[in-house]
């Protein structure tokens, strides 16, 4: 088959965007155009998917309560509400 392109294969745990897309050219370079700042978009630090985040039922259950507590009194000066809400709730719930 000459004149057509060599398929080379994707090896196993390499980049799957080699396998998905097949234009696919490789990260691009990297500029610096933002090492000085606080974040550089170029280098993103790690992407969370939620099966690696574990949050446990009582933060959820606690910010629910927290939430429906914000909703029913609509307070002006939330950051107030809700350190008074919270410091109440910690002097009634016994720490483990």
């Amino acid at each position: 088959m000459e004149g057509r392109p060599a398929i080379n294969a994707v090896p196993i745990g390499s980049n799957l965007a080699a396998l998905a897309n097949p234009t696919y050219k490789g990260l691009p370079a990297y500029t610096g155009a933002w090492k000085h700042c606080a974040y550089d978009p170029e280098l993103p630090g790690p992407i969370y998917h939620p099966d690696q985040v574990r949050v446990p039922s009582e933060l959820q259950d606690i910010v629910r309560e927290w939430t429906k507590a914000v909703v029913l009194a609509q307070p002006e000066d939330l950051a107030n509400f809700s350190q008074k809400w919270f410091a109440s709730r910690a002097s009634r719930t016994p720490n483990p």
